[in-house]
């Protein structure tokens, strides 16, 4: 039997607040919207101050990811999630 390939976890940064919300500061969270829109996957909040939602992309799969903190304040729920999710480094997409 072969294992499921890991997930890829695709990070969109951008800033919380209707003032930034169709900005270039949230150029981001917009790309991972569109990826879990035609996904047709469903936004969760997960412990790690991220929305998190799980999609498939080609024959592989994907962990999308919207920190919710300032882009300067995002590393500490990032390294929250790619620790909870245990998947090395290069898996991880900014």
């Amino acid at each position: 039997m072969t294992s499921s390939p890991s997930p890829w976890i695709i990070v969109g940064l951008g800033n919380p607040g209707a003032e930034y919300a169709a900005t270039r500061h949230n150029a981001g969270y917009l790309v991972v919207d569109e990826l879990a829109r035609r996904g047709s996957a469903t936004w969760k909040m997960h412990r790690s101050r991220c929305r998190v939602a799980e999609v498939r992309l080609g024959s592989g799969r994907a962990v999308l990811a919207q920190p919710h903190a300032f882009m300067n304040e995002s590393g500490g729920p990032v390294a929250s999630l790619v620790s909870y999710y245990k998947e090395p480094l290069d898996r991880v997409i900014v």
